[in-house]
């Protein structure tokens, strides 16, 4: 008695598909093994972390339609949840630590770490934060298509 794929398996394989189709099966197959080995980024080149500091900034004031000029300094909750989102992203898929992360978006370490803990704590329960969720998850697959193309 075999079992029926679910939704989510579903979803996968015809995005999977979608994705041979686009980039070729040996180069998904890299770009898997790339994710699967080494989901971070080396902050020994501090090139590529600017590049990535500075897109994921860009990719959440689009998102969260903010103005740049106040990114880094407003308090106002939308800002203010712009940047944990990134915060947590960057404590996901880079090795910079605490302190780098705060002086790249002009925070404090205690900061950057009380961001990432409360997002994580968000995306523990999705449903009561469907808003922002939403917003890290385009951020999110932005991230990872750019951290391809970068690898």
């Amino acid at each position: 008695m075999t079992q029926e794929p679910t939704e989510e398996f579903k979803r996968l394989k015809k995005l999977m598909n979608i994705l041979i189709g686009k980039i070729g099966v040996d180069s998904l197959n890299n770009l898997l093994d790339n994710f699967i080995n080494d989901t971070s980024i080396d902050t020994s080149r501090p090139d590529k972390l600017f590049m990535i500091y500075k897109f994921i900034s860009d990719k959440a004031v689009a998102v969260f339609e903010l103005d740049a000029q106040l990114f880094y300094t407003c308090q106002v909750t939308e800002y203010r949840n712009a940047r944990m989102c990134c915060y947590h992203l960057l404590r996901e898929y880079t090795a910079d630590t605490l302190a780098g992360i705060g002086l790249a978006f002009h925070s404090s370490e205690k900061a950057v770490r009380y961001g990432s803990s409360k997002i994580k704590e968000r995306l523990s329960v999705p449903k009561s934060h469907p808003q922002l969720m939403a917003r890290y998850e385009i951020i999110e697959k932005a991230l990872i298509n750019f951290l391809s193309k970068l690898n």
